[in-house]
């Protein structure tokens, strides 16, 4: 917005906005009698009766809303657990378990760690106990950071289960967490309610997803040798890193704090294939998500692989590309939130 246009800004509103930031208060959320100003947090009054696509004129005047202060214990605390499991080996497993309700694990992709959820912890964790994890070798669990073999991360997957006391839960596997999502799945089907494989084909095999892991092996082993540009990741979309900078460096960020070789992963979970007679026999309730803009693993690979899992369904989010959990996570969230709703987990 032009300049112009917040010197509309009355006095008094200016002398409100300075006050409010040296208090360190929090500015309000959009009532639904308001439509959103181009500018962030600031809000315009919408007239009553006014149609959706009601859009403030050019010349009126700006109202900038401050909430008030929340009364003491108005806000719901949700309980949050830190610890470690050990793996059967020694290996020490980093955890998080937030909030209650029937459980929920999150299993990040090659590129993330426990972290990576933030955008999905707050918002499950009203309604479910939410479990977050690095796996071995991702910061902070130890662990090799060179042999990656599946049956060992379906074990470090229930080890983590057991330590935080779940029995069955509703497993979301991002990329690499796909193969131990849906290796756990075929394993012991007891302990699964339901399954979201994101952006992955999780260990499915048929000769064009086999074609397509010579792919994904190259282009691991180039973002190993040859870090990308500042706020640019092949699992982001362009037109994400180029209107969200802070958050795309964020992405980045997030591996270094500890995370094995990417090509190191990519060809271990290349050789990995899950039986097709028995992805037809799974009872599971199964989704696949994708971002429409994906390039490690492409919508349409991913909709081949769907068809190997008996009543999988697949969900498309537009503007994404393969990490639209980070990307868009509000659509991201409401297409797997009406799935397990559907699934009759929640």
């Amino acid at each position: 917005m032009k300049a112009t246009c917040l010197c509309r800004n009355s006095s008094a509103a200016l002398a409100a906005f300075a006050s409010t930031l040296a208090l360190g208060l929090i500015v309000g959320v959009p009532l639904r009698a308001q439509a959103k100003h181009p500018v962030p947090n600031v809000l315009i009054d919408k007239p009553n009766g006014a149609p959706k696509s009601w859009r403030r004129p050019a010349d009126a005047p700006v109202r900038i809303h401050f909430a008030a202060p929340a009364p003491v214990g108005a806000v719901r605390a949700i309980a949050r657990v830190t610890g470690f499991a050990t793996a059967h080996d020694g290996t020490r497993l980093y955890y998080e378990k937030t909030g209650s309700g029937p459980a929920l694990v999150f299993i990040h992709g090659l590129g993330g760690n426990h972290a990576s959820w933030f955008h999905q912890v707050p918002a499950f964790a009203q309604h479910f106990t939410v479990i977050t994890l690095s796996q071995r070798g991702f910061a902070p669990s130890s662990g090799r950071q060179d042999h990656y073999d599946v049956g060992v991360l379906v074990d470090d997957l229930l080890s983590v289960m057991d330590a935080c006391s779940v029995r069955k839960a509703s497993l979301v596997g991002q990329s690499m967490g796909g193969w131990t999502a849906l290796g756990l799945a075929l394993r012991a089907p007891e302990r699964v309610d339901a399954l979201v494989l994101a952006d992955t084909v999780a260990g499915i095999d048929d000769p064009e997803i086999i074609a397509h892991h010579t792919t994904m092996l190259a282009n691991a082993r180039a973002l190993g040798s040859t870090p990308p540009p500042l706020g640019r990741h092949p699992a982001l979309s362009p037109g994400f890193s180029a209107s969200n900078p802070a958050e795309a460096y964020l992405y980045q960020t997030l591996a270094s704090f500890g995370a094995p070789a990417p090509a190191s992963i990519a060809g271990q979970l290349a050789t990995t294939r899950f039986d097709n007679a028995q992805l037809a026999h799974m009872k599971i309730p199964t989704l696949f998500v994708v971002g429409h803009d994906d390039t490690v693993f492409p919508a349409a690979l991913i909709r081949r692989a769907s068809t190997h899992v008996r009543g999988a369904r697949v969900v498309e989010i537009a503007d994404a590309g393969h990490s639209p959990y980070f990307e868009q996570p509000e659509h991201w969230n409401e297409a797997v939130t009406a799935f397990l709703t559907s699934a009759g987990t929640h």
